[in-house]
């Protein structure tokens, strides 16, 4: 017999640690709405939105929870009247504390609020009655058929249970009438999966054990670990299903290195035995017992239906009358498009009324004009009003539409699924644009808000001189690299590098960067010894918090970064951190922070653009105004400006002039200078020669920087423009 008794030694285990984040509060119609009007037009932190919500309706609003909202494609109004249509309120202007019009409110429909004309007492003061009935429009039901359905306002209400409630089914093959094997087993649904909200296994041994935790998202699991045997880092432990895809995949996969963890077994060998103690290995795969593995899910799909939505009030007698109905969103949340379908069909094809009263001009008259929303009587509800002002009275045209009382145009899903907060799959492109302005002619009162710096100045200086000496010749490498940062809502900055395109656009320069995806401003690559298999992995860089959030942004452009060597460390980190060069000017860069705000879900692209405009109505502003400037192109030899006095005018719409037929040449040296923080002034030049016109051209092409059609005498100073720089054109 063995020897019994105490026994001392070593045991190592490894813990996988991740923090704790509190998720984030669910987004209500106010965060909306003043999210929205505070990323209308891309402004400095220091600078104040635009527009503002109603105060009045901010409190109620606040309560109203949202869903996830994607304005793709729409201007402000259109992105307000999405909104209006979750809602159910029309938006409109209206003049704030400050009294401008500067306010957004919305009209709600649906109020049971009567409107105080219509009172039969009034009926006296109708001047005329339309009464419409539109029979193309008649329906009492309608036919729809969805796509893509699912629900994800409540988990319970559109799960599907396969095989049902208190059963199991085993694994299937993916493959039709093929033996199923242990390199083909999935997990088998009817439908796509949206999201998985119960997994449940039986053991050989008869125990039911719950693996829900160890199911991840495809987009998840592909981040996960091919080399750890850890939960929840290895794929070692998890299986897996895609979005809008059928069944549970995962089950054979076996790591090729692992160290410490769970050995080269199946990852549902290795799941089994951690969530119920049950080693399913050897004899049982030895044996080929793996097509007895059984089990069941509960899952949200994603599913077509045709559904059939009949007015809620059923008039007697009346004629029966189908209409088709289409959706119109990828994705669609059930219980919306239900409530839209509800609202379509209560006020498709019903009477409409326009009525005109005649009311007095004074303030009890005025008093009468009803609302949009506002009821009318049982039946009508106020879906227009028109008003014509006379010197003692007014005419108030209202529409009336019957049981208009139902907007309901949203029918998206309330919010999509994904495995972070930062989604990998619902992610759209947000493209902002910040733009300064070059006003050529009278000077202007600058607003300090341009991001164009002095070195910005000399680069404008140098379009028409195109010179490679001094601080012009410093100033003439077109613009590549842009050194970017941004900011969360705790004050941590992300640095980042990133390539730039640049574009002429008519008059207008753009330059544009952009991050990889939501998250990530594209990859790097990392050194990794550790374990058998060596070498560089690629891995993200991120420019946002953890959930995908960045409140901030700051950024400078420049002609070159930093040098990179072979084997130097930043081409392995690229676009990570900050490779700016000191000893390169940068012409643009923030001077304080731009408001970002984005969330996890945005794409972010920048476009950074300045446009060329003129406050002189007879001044042109040719092509080479911006097609020569050193900023897009680089400085281009033999193109430096001369200005031309030409015997006739200068079409409105010529890009170029014959410069042989000038009457004179004069060169521009020493005439064009700049004032700091102000703009770029070109002296008053006399000329030897009469014209009709003249142009600042490109000497080598005749293309037109500047011109002018304006009479040109000899000996007479010809009066030439200033170029100044702003950001804003009010009080311009």
């Amino acid at each position: 017999m063995g020897q019994s008794g105490p026994y001392q030694g070593n045991a190592t285990f490894t813990i996988a640690v991740v923090p704790n984040y509190d998720p984030l509060p669910k987004w209500n119609i106010r965060g909306v709405i003043e999210r929205v009007l505070n990323l209308a037009e891309p402004h400095l932190t220091s600078v104040e939105p635009q527009f503002k919500l109603d105060p009045a309706q901010a409190v109620e609003f606040e309560k109203i929870e949202s869903p996830e909202f994607a304005f793709t494609g729409l201007t402000l109004k259109g992105i307000l009247d999405q909104i209006g249509g979750f809602i159910h309120g029309v938006p409109r202007l209206i003049r704030g504390a400050s009294g401008k019009l500067d306010t957004v409110h919305y009209d709600m429909l649906g109020e049971t609020e009567q409107a105080l004309l219509a009172d039969p007492k009034f009926d006296g003061q109708c001047v005329t009655l339309i009464k419409t009935h539109n029979i193309e429009n008649y329906a009492t039901e309608l036919d729809s058929t969805a796509e893509n359905l699912t629900n994800t306002l409540d988990p319970q209400e559109g799960a599907t249970i396969e095989p049902y409630k208190g059963g199991f089914k085993t694994v299937r093959s993916e493959e039709q009438y093929s033996r199923i094997t242990d390199g083909n087993m999935v997990i088998e649904t009817t439908l796509p999966v949206y999201s998985v909200q119960k997994l449940e296994v039986i053991t050989p041994k008869g125990k039911v054990g719950d693996i829900t935790g160890y199911v991840f998202e495809g987009a998840e699991y592909g981040r996960l670990s091919s080399f750890e045997g850890n939960y929840p880092t290895s794929k070692a432990f998890a299986i897996y299903y895609s979005l809008d895809k059928n069944n549970i995949k995962g089950l054979n996969y076996k790591s090729p290195t692992v160290i410490g963890g769970a050995g080269a077994e199946y990852s549902i060998t290795n799941i089994v035995k951690a969530a119920t103690g049950e080693d399913i290995s050897a004899d049982w795969w030895k044996d080929g017992n793996y097509p007895k593995l059984a089990f069941r899910i509960t899952y949200t799909p994603i599913f077509s239906a045709r559904v059939l939505q009949h007015k809620p009030y059923i008039e007697s007698g009346a004629l029966k009358s189908a209409l088709i109905y289409n959706q119109g969103a990828n994705l669609i949340e059930t219980r919306y498009y239900g409530e839209n379908l509800k609202g379509t069909i209560a006020r498709m094809g019903n009477p409409e009324q326009v009525r005109t009263y005649k009311v007095s001009g004074r303030p009890a008259g005025t008093m009468l004009i009803p609302k949009v929303g506002q009821m009318w009587r049982d039946d009508y509800f106020v879906s227009a009003v028109t008003c014509a002002a006379h010197a003692d009275h007014v005419d108030c045209t209202i529409g009336l539409s019957k049981d208009f009382n139902r907007l309901s145009q949203y029918i998206g899903i309330n919010s999509e699924w994904r495995a972070y907060e930062v989604s990998e799959r619902r992610a759209f492109k947000r493209d902002m644009a910040y733009r300064d302005f070059v006003v050529i002619g009278n000077p202007i009162n600058p607003n300090g808000k341009t991001l164009l710096t002095l070195n910005g100045f000399f680069y404008m200086q140098n379009t028409f001189f195109q010179s490679d000496t001094g601080f012009l010749g410093r100033n003439s490498g077109s613009l590549s690299v842009a050194n970017v940062k941004t900011y969360d809502e705790l004050g941590n900055d992300y640095s980042v590098t990133l390539p730039i395109t640049s574009a002429v656009m008519g008059n207008t320069l753009l330059f544009n960067f952009g991050m990889a995806d939501n998250y990530s401003a594209g990859a790097k690559s990392v050194p990794d010894g550790a374990g058998k298999v060596s070498g560089y992995w690629q891995t993200d860089v991120v420019y946002s918090d953890y959930y995908g959030r960045a409140a901030e942004i700051e950024f400078g452009l420049q002609a070159a970064g930093e040098d990179v060597a072979y084997d130097s460390q930043i081409g392995f980190e690229l676009p990570q951190g900050d490779h700016s060069d000191s000893k390169v000017p940068t012409p643009i860069r923030t001077s304080n922070r731009i408001a970002l705000d984005k969330d996890g879900s945005e794409v972010l692209r920048m476009n950074y653009q300045i446009c060329f405009v003129t406050n002189w109505r007879d001044l042109i502003i040719g092509p080479a105004m911006t097609r020569n400037n050193p900023m897009i192109s680089g400085r281009k030899d033999g193109h430096a400006a001369r200005l031309y006095i030409l015997p006739n005018k200068v079409g409105r719409f010529a890009t170029r002039i014959d410069t042989q037929s000038a009457a004179q040449v004069i060169d521009l040296d020493g005439s064009i200078g700049i004032t700091p923080d102000i703009g770029i002034f070109i002296s008053p030049i006399t000329p030897n020669a009469d014209g009709a016109a003249w142009a600042i051209a490109d000497m080598a092409t005749g293309e037109i920087l500047l011109a002018r059609n304006t009479e040109v005498n000899s000996g007479e100073e010809i009066q030439m423009p200033y170029i100044g720089f702003t950001h804003s054109l009010k009080g311009v």
